[in-house]
């Protein structure tokens, strides 16, 4: 159930792309991103704006996506119904 509500907070802002992406455009997207994060000017710009810069790695955030679907459903229902309950 924690990780279903709080999975959010691990993700931030995700990118997303088509699951039939093809596996070499998968690999050049997620090289250039993880180029992105480590960059020296945008570190200083994310810096100078205050802005925190802990990305996941494209591969964690496959997992954690995958082991969000495999969650079973009796624990989604629970899930919904604690959130829900909580909201009243």
């Amino acid at each position: 159930m924690l990780q279903l509500m709080f999975s959010r907070q691990q993700m931030a802002w995700p990118f997303a792309a088509p699951p039939d992406l093809p596996a070499e455009r998968t690999a050049l997207l997620r090289a250039a991103f993880d180029a992105t994060m480590k960059d020296p000017d945008y570190l200083a710009e994310a810096n100078q704006r205050r802005l925190e810069v802990n990305p996941m790695p494209g591969a964690a955030m496959q997992a954690l996506v995958q082991d969000l679907y495999d969650t079973p459903a009796g624990v989604v229902a629970t899930t919904k119904a604690a959130i829900a309950a909580g909201m009243k």
